[in-house]
């Protein structure tokens, strides 16, 4: 991997990088690889029925189609877009009756309808969209029709800006509550910093059913899509790239336009801002042309994943992703656990394997911490406040990947803290430990050797409240499907290095809260769930 870019993980996941500094993300086609077809993949599914279609929309036989060819797509529905106008159709119409041909308004896939592993998302996704509400990112560039990006942020708890007056009581002012995409017919209505924009200007197929004509398809259309726009969304637009650095992935800079609209930007650009490209495929044409709008050289630019093999682009994310949430450990660290997390750092300076000796981590970070701050806040372990400290009911726990921020340091995070301690235990008793699987149960640990399920909680003295409500929408997914497998099941008490422990009496509830979701006949008595505390666990495994 030609992991060349010193600029990535600094301006994506620096957790003190001041907010003016965060990157603009860039998204292309790349980014919903294997999630809908590619340009070139919609061309070769055409093809065969190229006549047949252009007799059914009554039109004159187009030019043939070339599915090699990257414009093919923008060429052809630009001749088929040019007729069906002549015959007096309306441009939104016109338009609607291309999008029916491509598929884009019928095939689920590109409203992000159809399952993928786990979440509903792929890794790449989910970790953009946790990252927008860490904060990270200034604004989203999507060229692409489809909606998985916005699925992923709804699925983290960030919202449609459309919902915002009737949305659950306030969070704090650090977290991004909702999203507004913005296709060229619209002007931008949200600047407040608990919004961020998504900027796509070939349009979406949810702005295209619900009746807005922009959907771009024509090479003249791509010409003009960014330009005549009201100042307001001008101005916004060239910020994204003048006070901000550039993360782009899976994008070939092919379109001329976007290569002019760099390039009038370059004398703007402040001082500082940088480019990096994640590509698995870096070409000659358009990338070069923007490290030349850029500044640089392709080597100090490109990051380049591999296609399939690790590292890919989804590694690459849940590498950013593992960095940033040990910035966020850091931040709290002291003593030995922080001179463990700076050593840890140094060796993350590029994605870990799973048989790495940190690659588990990544799964630590992606599969477990989520849960473990959902559990800590419903539970009452962990305060955050608007004035007063938000309810419950403000973070809907109860959703599969609903996000905590972790880089919100603004009060105390002994949910964090005992993460770390977690953590830290973990790394240093690894060589007696078993090869915990952490995907197996999100949240959990499960040793697939000894069939052994074993479930951390907050065990620090705080509120009287005991619930593992957080963990309900594992419980009852496809992670229980195979609950013959699990012959042994037990709980860690976990907490903040020195915290006061919970009582035997809040050990007991954990373990008949456990009980009571489980519905497991042979743990429905309580004996057959162990108490496991984290500076002796290891014995009892």
């Amino acid at each position: 991997m030609a992991f060349s870019s010193p600029h990535l993980f600094e301006a994506v996941v620096g957790i003190s990088t001041p907010p003016p500094a965060r990157p603009t993300l860039l998204i292309g086609a790349g980014m919903s690889y294997s999630l809908v077809p590619l340009p070139n993949q919609l061309m070769a599914a055409i093809k065969p029925r190229q006549k047949e279609i252009e007799d059914s929309l009554g039109v004159k036989p187009c030019g043939l189609i070339d599915a090699s060819d990257p414009q093919a797509l923008y060429a052809w529905s630009g001749e088929l877009f040019e007729q069906l106008k002549a015959f007096g159709l309306p441009e939104s119409d016109a338009k609607r009756k291309i999008a029916d041909v491509l598929r884009v308004t019928s095939d689920p896939c590109w409203s992000a309808k159809t399952k993928v592993p786990l979440r509903g998302t792929s890794s790449r996704h989910r970790v953009i969209a946790r990252l927008v509400r860490e904060k990270r990112w200034h604004s989203i560039w999507s060229l692409n029709w489809d909606v998985w990006l916005e699925r992923a942020l709804t699925s983290v708890g960030i919202e449609n800006c459309r919902t915002r007056k009737n949305s659950a009581p306030a969070l704090p002012h650090g977290w991004i509550r909702w999203y507004e995409p913005w296709v060229p017919s619209k002007i931008i209505q949200n600047t407040d910093q608990q919004t961020i924009v998504i900027y796509k200007p070939h349009g979406c197929v949810d702005s295209l059913l619900e009746g807005d004509g922009t959907f771009v398809l024509t090479q003249e259309e791509l010409g003009r899509c960014l330009s005549g726009q009201p100042k307001l969304v001008e101005d916004e637009m060239k910020l994204c790239f003048t006070h901000h650095s550039l993360i782009a992935s899976g994008w070939s800079a092919s379109e001329p336009y976007l290569q002019e609209f760099f390039t009038e930007l370059k004398p703007l650009r402040s001082a500082g801002t940088t480019l990096t490209v994640i590509d698995p495929k870096p070409n000659d044409q358009g990338h070069v042309k923007l490290c030349d709008a850029y500044d640089c050289v392709k080597t100090q630019a490109i990051c380049q994943p591999e296609a399939v093999s690790f590292p890919n682009t989804d590694d690459v994310f849940l590498w950013l992703q593992t960095r940033h949430g040990l910035g966020c450990l850091q931040a709290i660290s002291t003593g030995a656990q922080r001179i463990a997390i700076t050593d840890w750092l140094d060796k993350f300076a590029s994605p870990q394997t799973r048989e790495s000796e940190l690659g588990y981590m990544v799964d630590w970070f992606d599969n477990f911490l989520a849960v473990w701050l959902r559990i800590c806040f419903n539970n009452g372990h962990q305060k955050f406040y608007t004035g007063l400290a938000i309810q419950v009911d403000a973070v809907p726990t109860h959703r599969r990947d609903e996000h905590i921020p972790w880089d919100d340091q603004n009060v105390e995070r002994k949910d964090l803290a005992a993460a770390l301690n977690f953590l830290h235990a973990l790394h240093t008793d690894k060589a007696e430990l078993p090869n915990f699987d952490l995907g197996f149960f999100p949240g959990a640990l499960w040793d697939d050797v000894g069939r052994h399920l074993i479930v951390p909680v907050p065990a620090w003295k705080e509120g009287p409240a005991q619930s593992l409500a957080a963990l309900k929408p594992l419980v009852e997914s496809r992670h229980w499907a195979n609950q013959g497998q699990i012959r042994k099941v037990s709980i860690l008490g976990v907490a903040p290095e020195g915290a006061e422990r919970a009582t035997k009496d809040v050990q007991l509830n954990w373990t008949y809260e456990l009980s009571r979701l489980m519905h497991f006949r042979s743990f429905a008595a309580v004996k057959n769930i162990a108490w496991l505390e984290l500076n002796s666990w290891k014995d009892h495994l």
